[in-house]
């Protein structure tokens, strides 16, 4: 299930294994193939190492949903919110405010 670009983010990941740039296009590729349950893990591996990496928190929401684990969703959403709202980051925080209204009305991810 490995393409390309997947061999080279894993290389450059031997190199800074909490590289946030890495990890998320790492995960963002498996989510990209379908690969939930691996895009997950490095979403949440990259969060553990950089919770303020706002734009992860609108991805991996997204990968629960796809998933069906439509609470967990919700929960990353508000946390995403609230980080942005921190950082003053006003267009993150209306992608994941739309994100969450989207998750609590039920619409497709």
């Amino acid at each position: 299930m490995e393409n390309q670009r997947l061999k080279q983010l894993f290389l450059f990941l031997e190199q800074s294994a909490q590289d946030s740039f890495t990890l998320y296009s790492i995960a963002y590729e498996y989510l990209q193939m379908g690969a939930l349950s691996e895009a997950k893990n490095y979403f949440e591996r990259l969060l553990s190492f950089h919770p303020d990496y706002l734009g992860a928190y609108y991805q991996l929401g997204r990968c629960l949903r796809l998933m069906g684990l439509d609470k967990e969703a919700i929960a990353m959403y508000q946390i995403g919110i609230e980080k942005a709202k921190e950082k003053k980051q006003q267009h993150t925080l209306s992608e994941l405010q739309n994100a969450l209204m989207n998750a609590e009305i039920g619409e497709e991810p």
